[in-house]
């Protein structure tokens, strides 16, 4: 899918682009945009939104070796249209982590492991892939990397003659064998060609080089950024589930061959969980409960998520505070088995530290449906549990902006700080409050209090760009929003504050067009959205 904006990509007929006018639009869209322009969420207009998703769908229907061609246009584009505003949601949610955002990187990587692994599970299967045993993909392996491309190379010929049958130098082709440098498009789409005719007659999907490139080309992008041992498990972990992906597709006939087909489809596009046998087996699988965690959060069963990664951040991000606390005492020194023992005891309950997490856990999951009420019995309860924890109240005094309550709120929050006057997001949190209560001036002391490094986080700035907007500073605070929507850091909230800035400095196109960017967004009401 890396490859959709190139025209190489596509096995034309010989009619060329200019015969499929659908495809060369479609094309045409989706240069038009870059992947900045998607994941900053620059692009808000519904209808610009809908035509860059059905390009999308035009251009996937034509991707060399999916059978997504089965898939009716419409109902593809709605898909992807999906896929983007859950993309925005969880972003949203992940923006409002404020402290200890470092601490999320590994469980990102871990859910986009798995995910991974369950399209590229199903992809095999619709793909009729050879079973593979090995515990690392052969894309993360150099040597074997090496080899393998050789050995595909061998097949066209010697490198002089495969280097004028791709029509490029030796040297270059050196570079991919040798270097191990990702092609282009133009040629890998050639040298699959050229196996397809040469392998004994099979076709290229015996040796499918785009994916095999793609997964280079991601393995590239994040093995600088996570450590060896990480890496390692976030592979193995990433072979265990692809095999189980396929195994189940291609044992557990459940219906007719289209159907079953279908199901791998869906499995491919979406990446979500909706059948509870796949579901077990691949739980059942996992002897580390992290992972169980991470599989858990992609499955869709009736429609309704288990627990989804934001969630899952937060409370990784939740863990980590109560790690780094001083007064936490007989813990492991690594974090991951910090958080293992913490969701084992999650699970049994009993001792106070297990009740605490396991209470956490249940408000977690209360508030995520809405649940106010049964939310906040779980946060007075961690208060009662940890009443010298910043983190108990602060968890309270959420929950009482969500209720409307805002003398509790503020309550909540001051004894948070009182507790823990370093902690950023409490000393946010509480600013952004007393604007809402026109308690400016204290709300000024508060920001200005922070050191010059914690000014530059998001959401400092976010509360003092609510702060200039209060101060009767609607200029600087409207460009203060904008650069916090700009960078996702709950864009709807922004944008909603942004059109105020923009009404009280009678720009009337600019105060339309920051509401509607808000709405479809999905802000609400000031506070309680914040």
């Amino acid at each position: 899918m890396l490859q959709l904006r190139d025209l190489e990509t596509y096995n034309l007929d010989g009619g060329g682009l200019r015969s499929r006018g659908d495809l060369k639009n479609a094309v045409e869209e989706l240069n038009r945009r870059t992947s900045d322009d998607v994941f900053g969420g620059l692009i808000v207009k519904t209808e610009t939104k809908r035509r860059t998703c059905k390009a999308f769908a035009v251009c996937l229907r034509e991707l060399p070796g999916l059978p997504l061609r089965s898939i009716p246009l419409e109902k593809l584009a709605v898909w992807l249209c999906n896929v983007w505003a859950e993309y925005e949601r969880t972003s949203g949610l992940l923006s409002s982590i404020a402290e200890r955002r470092e601490q999320i990187h590994t469980p990102l990587f871990r859910h986009a492991t798995v995910e991974l692994a369950v399209r590229a599970g199903a992809v095999a299967y619709l793909c009729n892939d050879a079973d593979v045993s090995d515990d690392r993909p052969v894309w993360s392996q150099d040597a074997k990397l090496t080899r393998h491309l050789r050995g595909l190379m061998k097949f066209v010929g010697p490198r002089e003659k495969c280097a004028g049958d791709l029509w490029q130098s030796k040297s270059e082709v050196g570079r991919w064998l040798d270097d191990l440098d990702v092609p282009p498009a133009s040629a890998i789409a050639k040298w699959e060609s050229l196996l397809a005719i040469r392998v004994n007659g099979k076709d290229s999907n015996s040796c499918p080089l785009w994916r095999l490139y793609i997964g280079r080309r991601i393995w590239n992008s994040i093995r600088n950024c996570i450590s060896g041992e990480l890496g390692n498990d976030m592979l193995r972990a990433y072979c265990r589930i692809r095999r189980r992906v396929i195994a189940y597709l291609r044992w557990e006939r459940r219906g007719t061959q289209g159907e079953n087909r279908g199901r791998a489809v869906l499995l491919a596009l979406r990446g979500r969980i909706g059948d509870p046998l796949l579901a077990a087996q691949l739980v059942n699988g996992e002897t580390d409960i992290l992972w169980r965690k991470h599989i858990e959060a992609i499955f869709q069963i009736d429609g309704a998520p288990t627990i989804d990664i934001a969630r899952l951040c937060q409370t990784w991000a939740a863990v980590f505070s109560i790690f780094n606390d001083p007064q936490c005492v007989r813990k492991p020194k690594n974090f991951d088995d910090f958080i293992r023992d913490y969701y084992l005891k999650a699970a049994r309950g009993g001792s106070p530290s297990a009740e605490y997490a396991k209470l956490l856990e249940e408000m977690t999951q209360r508030e995520r449906k809405w649940d106010l009420n049964g939310a906040a019995d779980c946060a007075v309860r961690l208060v009662a549990l940890a009443p010298f924890a910043a983190g108990s109240w602060h968890a309270l005094g959420r929950i009482r902006r969500l209720q409307k309550n805002r003398e509790a709120t503020e309550w909540c929050f001051r004894k948070a700080l009182e507790l823990d006057p370093t902690a950023l997001d409490v000393r946010t949190d509480l600013a952004v409050h007393l604007i809402f209560i026109g308690q400016i001036d204290e709300a000024r002391e508060l920001l200005e209090g922070c050191t010059e490094d914690r000014k530059t986080r998001v959401e400092w700035r976010f509360a003092h760009g609510m702060l200039l907007l209060s101060s009767q500073q609607p200029q600087e605070a409207l460009r203060e929003m904008l650069k916090c929507a700009e960078e996702g850091f709950v864009p709807g909230v922004c944008y909603q504050f942004a059109a105020i800035a923009a009404g009280i400095l009678n720009l009337p196109i600019e105060k339309r067009e920051y509401q509607k960017r808000a709405a479809e967004l999905g802000a609400e009401g000031g506070d309680n959205s914040h």
